[in-house]
Formats: structure tokens, C-alpha cells, sequence
């Protein structure tokens, strides 16, 4: 289960992403624009945070009061920015990978978190859901401009798109689970493991052929 909400921090997020591997499972803070005026004087402090909890503990901590959630928030992140000043907008949702049998029906498409749920590590769900908007963006495109103008969104179009993007969020989604379940949780903390994966994070970063790898398919370039 993950904890969702919005923080104000002692220290500035410099407009920087952090994500944390904690035995309890995955900590994200994302870094959110300054909107009011006063965020604006002192800018850079509000953050949306993506807590992911065994279930029993999210929800029994979801149950306290503000206070004591920031407090045990900032403890989780090592202080990394230093206090927590404020927390808005507390909530919680159940975490599940899943995806549609099928992105289309007649007139229907499927993109984004309505096609597929995705562990949510790095963002990557939602880069999931801006390539499929692009990959069916073409398909239209491309269908509407072979036909003269005459044919768009047909079954044949739509089909297109499901068998371009399907495997391909399968693939991404069963990585993105992999990879939680090996740096974050109880058996991520186990010797043996972290030695593996030390070991294979340095020999990945050393190969450059197969960080450019890793990295198109992060990104659908």
C-alpha cells in the first residue's frame, strides 16, 4: 500500500527527485512548482511523496495525526532535507501490477493507468501512459492519411496500437516489480542478495552498451 501526500521540508529539493530502497519498500519524494506567493519567497520546499508500506503498517499509520505521520516520514527518508514543517492531502491506495486483457473495443481505447498499473518506481508509469498517447497518436495519423481522409479510428487502426504498446508496458511492468522486489523489502536486505545485486549494478554501469539499453527502454526513445 502506498501513502500519498504533499510535504514542506526544512531543506530546498533543488529541484530533485529522490527515491529510497528501505527494507519497508520504496520512498519517493518528487519536487512540486512554487504556485503561491509565499512559496515563491521561499521556494523549493514542497514535495509529493510516494510512501510504499507493507499494508498493515500503511494503514494502521494512516490512522494517526498529521504530526506524528511527518515525523516518522522524515525519519524514513534519514533526514535527508531535514525536518518535516508541514504535510497536506494525506492518503493511501493499494499498490497491484495488472494490466487489460485487451486496450480496445469498438470506439475504445485504453492508455495510461486505465490499460495498465505499474509499480510506482521513478515515474515510470507515467511514461508508460505518455507513449502509449504517442504510439496511438501515430497510428491515427497514419491510418487517417492512407485512407485518403476517409478512414479514423477503425478496429484495424486501434488493433495497431494494442499490439505496438501491450508487450511492450508486459515487459516494462514485470521489470519494474522485479526491480522493487530486489532493492526494496526484507528479502532485498538479505546478504546474498545485496552482494548479487551490488555486483550486477557495478558490471551494468561499466557496460555502456547495455546502460543505453536500459535506458531506451525506460524512456520509448
Amino acid at each position: 500500500t502506498a501513502i500519498c501526500c504533499a510535504i514542506q521540508t526544512e531543506k530546498p529539493h533543488q529541484a530533485t527527485a529522490r527515491q529510497a530502497m528501505l527494507p519497508t519498500g520504496t520512498l519517493a519524494l518528487l519536487p512540486l512548482a512554487d504556485i503561491t506567493d509565499d512559496d515563491k519567497v521561499n521556494p523549493q520546499h514542497w514535495q509529493s511523496i510516494v510512501w510504499t508500506l507493507p499494508r498493515n503498517q500503511a494503514l494502521a499509520l494512516i490512522e494517526e495525526d498529521d504530526r506524528f505521520i511527518a515525523d516518522k516520514l522524515a525519519a524514513a527518508s534519514h533526514y535527508e532535507l531535514g525536518a518535516i514543517h508541514q504535510i497536506e492531502s494525506i492518503a493511501s491506495f493499494p499498490l497491484t501490477a495488472q494490466q487489460a486483457k485487451s486496450y480496445v473495443a469498438d470506439n475504445l481505447v485504453l492508455i495510461g493507468d486505465a490499460a495498465h498499473g505499474v509499480h510506482p518506481l521513478a515515474g515510470q508509469g507515467l511514461n508508460l501512459g505518455m507513449l502509449d498517447v504517442k504510439v496511438l497518436c501515430e497510428q491515427l495519423a497514419h491510418d487517417f492519411t492512407r485512407s485518403g481522409g476517409t478512414l479514423w479510428g477503425s478496429n484495424q487502426t486501434l488493433r495497431s496500437y494494442e499490439r505496438l504498446r501491450r508487450p511492450h508496458n508486459s515487459l516494462m511492468m514485470h521489470s519494474f516489480s522485479a526491480l522493487n522486489w530486489l532493492f526494496a523489502g526484507s528479502l532485498a536486505q538479505m546478504r546474498p542478495i545485496q552482494q548479487i545485486r551490488s555486483e550486477g549494478m557495478y558490471r551494468v554501469g561499466k557496460t555502456k552498451p547495455l546502460m543505453r539499453l536500459f535506458a531506451k527502454q525506460a524512456s520509448g526513445v
